[in-house]
């Protein structure tokens, strides 16, 4: 695991005072201290020069919980909180957004313009809002700036200072996998083992099934503005999530409404489950949503993998979906309509509004035209690494030098699940390895294998398996009720490690 290092490390107050009307991309992953950065030392400075900061933040949830925190801590004199859908709404209403009173604009999860713009057509509406302050420093925040930044600088020609920060990866194993029965099945071994695991289901519906079929075990979580099933949301314990960094019980189903300004800070989760969510940015955003608290605060990552043929399906949707605000771009309306005659652009990116004189023009979102290019040019990339592109990308991506392929029903998966959520694990206690031997089931004779030498020639020979049991000596100190501190030798401690 990297070292974990901190916005505010690599960003001094000498550093703000060269940021006077200027663009500024910080790439910086969860848990990277942004909220200390913006409430302190950012804070700090503005109001040592009487000088204001807007916030702008892509969900309800993480608005209202930032907000709360500005308000605790009594910094409404510089801070403002808003959401970027508040913007759009205000501007689609014709109703006078003033952003020109501020002095900084944090554009916090900012890929939020790019990907959100699959299913939000309004998106570019507090982009270009954004986009047209005079006089002001703007601060672009996120995980995954490679879209964004390429859209900034080539698509709108700006300039960027940047500053990057590296994360820790807390991925023990990565896995694809093909079949549907898979999330079932690891649904099941969540339960069976009572280690805790969020499934990211891109499927509303999926996931709302899921959820029903678990409910004694999981929360269910959606968009607030899903008509159909918000009222399954289990808003309570989303909001002590919000407010305590942790779920209590076993399993987190959500939809990517969780993808974007949610920090899980909890050690117990062992297992992310992300299915069909076909957007690499996206698959990112999902596995950071957990924090790091220690380097043996690892997680086993469980992807659905697409295949070549999957992808080409994409592409040639994707193609066919543009076809005509790629000829509007270079044409006229009235040329669309000859080369297009009686089609619809099923895109949404080409749009209506009213001019200033009242006429009904037609223009291209072009936030959602880039978006709809670099996926092409992605997937397309994809699908001519072989055998196993999508997973190949990915892992690449994500910083990592292998993957394994999960094979749903085969006989070594839950064992090979359940040592990989124990890598790190220190077993002190004869009780604590007896729990772990117990758990394993694995028998000789009826009788459960209890050594740490056999079942490591077991995990070799017979399950081919990539862990191994170490065997130590250690000590640890503890202090007793009277403030004494006691030292204990351990002489034959376990730990699981990955070999």
């Amino acid at each position: 695991m990297s070292e974990t290092k901190y916005i505010s490390e690599i960003i001094s107050e000498k550093e703000i005072v060269t940021w006077e009307n200027q663009n500024i991309l910080i790439t910086a992953p969860t848990g990277a201290g942004k909220s200390y950065f913006i409430k302190n030392k950012l804070y700090d400075y503005a109001l040592a020069n009487n000088k204001k900061i807007l916030y702008l933040l892509p969900r309800l949830d993480t608005v209202l919980q930032f907000r709360d925190e500005i308000q605790r801590d009594k910094k409404t004199d510089v801070i403002t909180i808003k959401s970027y859908q508040e913007i759009e709404k205000r501007e689609l209403k014709k109703v006078e957004t003033d952003l020109s009173n501020y002095d900084y604009i944090v554009v916090d999860e900012c890929h939020y313009f790019l990907s959100d713009s699959k299913f939000n057509f309004c998106t570019d509406i507090s982009f270009n809002a954004i986009l047209q302050i005079q006089n002001i420093t703007r601060v672009f925040i996120t995980a995954t700036s490679d879209k964004i930044r390429r859209y900034l600088t080539e698509e709108q020609q700006i300039e960027l200072k940047e500053y990057k920060v590296e994360g820790e990866n807390h991925i023990s194993t990565l896995y694809f996998y093909k079949d549907d029965s898979a999330v079932n099945e690891l649904m099941q071994y969540a339960v069976h083992s009572r280690n805790k695991a969020i499934f990211f289901i891109n499927d509303v519906r999926k996931a709302y099934r899921l959820y029903k079929k678990y409910k004694d075990y999981a929360i269910f979580n959606c968009s607030r503005y899903n008509n159909q099933y918000r009222k399954h949301r289990c808003n309570s314990e989303m909001s002590d999530l919000i407010k305590n960094e942790r779920f209590e019980k076993l399993i987190l189903i959500t939809t990517s409404a969780l993808e974007v300004g949610f920090n899980i800070l909890d050690s117990d989760i062992h297992n992310i489950v992300i299915d069909g969510i076909d957007d690499i940015d996206s698959i990112i955003q999902c596995i950071g949503r957990k924090r790091v608290k220690n380097p043996n605060d690892t997680t086993a990552v469980y992807i659905k993998e697409y295949s070549t043929h999957s992808l080409t399906a994409r592409v040639n949707n994707m193609n066919r979906n543009i076809r005509m605000a790629n000829y509007f771009a270079n044409h006229t309306y009235a040329e669309v309509l000859e080369a297009f005659p009686r089609k619809v652009d099923k895109s949404n990116i080409i749009y209506d509004y009213i001019d200033s004189d009242g006429n009904i023009q037609k223009a291209i979102n072009r936030l959602m035209l880039f978006e709809t290019k670099s996926r092409i040019e992605e997937f397309t990339a994809i699908k001519a690494i072989k055998p196993h592109g999508f997973a190949e990308y990915v892992t690449a991506k994500l910083g990592l030098t292998g993957y394994e392929l999960y094979d749903s029903g085969e006989k070594n998966n839950d064992l090979r699940m359940y040592l990989d959520s124990m890598v790190g694990v220190v077993m002190l206690e004869h009780s604590d390895r007896m729990q772990f031997v117990n758990n394993l089931k694995i028998k000789r004779k009826s009788k459960p294998v209890k050594s740490a030498k056999a079942l490591n020639a077991l995990f070799e020979s017979e399950y081919n398996l990539e862990y191994r049991i170490r065997v130590f000596e250690t000590t640890r100190r503890f202090k007793n009720a009277d403030g004494t501190q006691v030292k204990k030798k351990y002489k034959n401690a376990w730990k699981v490690e990955r070999i």
